[in-house]
């Protein structure tokens, strides 16, 4: 038996939750899926190929994991589920069935929070209610509009200074 830890799904969604106990057959079938992943989603040969398809996680350190993860459930609605038996404390949290941040807690943290990423976006729905989220919590936020076709875009910052974008479809309606 092998530990195959999963990173990227299929269209559906349907298998990136985490680790999973399999034979090599198993295995096999696994790798090819993921291996079809990657096929139906490079662009056709002759143009600019690149190795990076997708954007798969971000990755933030805290030194307050329950704060965190109640912050990025309660405002995102993502879900903790599984993750590998690292040997330091953390959670994965998943929207539609992709981890797409995974927390790690530490209290030897970098003094300077923000690093060299200025921040992490996500797509989303439902504008009126996240502004209210941020509102009832007193959580500073700031919304742009840079012209009728472009996203909502709404900034603010989680429990340990990371800056969060949220981008909202144009058609949604402007919160008061």
């Amino acid at each position: 038996m092998v530990t195959l830890h999963r990173g990227l799904g299929n269209k559906a969604g349907g298998w990136a939750s985490g680790s999973k106990q399999c034979d090599s057959r198993q295995k096999d079938t696994l790798l090819a899926d993921q291996s079809a992943f990657i096929s139906e989603n490079r662009i056709d040969e002759g143009e600019d190929d690149m190795p990076a398809i997708a954007m798969n996680h971000f990755t933030i350190l805290t030194d307050q994991l329950e704060e965190t993860v109640k912050f990025y459930r309660e405002l995102l609605e993502l879900e903790p589920g599984d993750r590998p038996p690292f040997k330091f404390p953390g959670a994965w949290l998943y929207s539609r069935g992709q981890a797409v941040l995974h927390v790690i807690a530490s209290d030897d943290l970098p003094e300077n929070r923000a690093g060299v990423i200025d921040h992490m976006a996500f797509s989303a729905i439902g504008l009126i209610d996240t502004v209210e989220k941020l509102k009832s919590r007193k959580i500073k936020y700031e919304l742009r509009r840079v012209s009728d076709s472009n996203p909502w875009q709404l900034f603010f910052h989680d429990p340990n200074g990371a800056k969060v974008e949220l981008d909202f479809d144009p058609s949604e309606s402007a919160p008061v």
